[in-house]
């Protein structure tokens, strides 16, 4: 069994792309698991947060791009891991 010391995920970069896009870039630990969250109340439980994406970290970050952005004013993101 290989235990992975777990570290915080840290984000390289996050932007409004100009079709209203969110794109945020993100790394953590090589083997890492993680979660991409969302909602649009941060006062929220994080239970009730919803799953954008979820995956293991590799050698290069991850960028992922939320193409539903323009369908709520606000929303907030969080990576989580594991």
């Amino acid at each position: 069994m290989v235990i992975i010391a777990l570290e915080s995920p840290t984000v390289a970069n996050a932007q409004k792309l100009a079709n209203g896009d969110f794109e945020v870039t993100f790394a953590g630990p090589n083997g890492q698991p993680y979660q991409l969250l969302i909602t649009t109340d941060a006062a929220r439980a994080m239970a009730s947060w919803a799953v954008l994406t979820t995956g293991v970290f590799g050698n290069s970050p991850v960028t992922y791009t939320d193409n539903s952005a323009t369908n709520d004013p606000v929303r907030f993101y969080r990576i989580s891991s594991p």
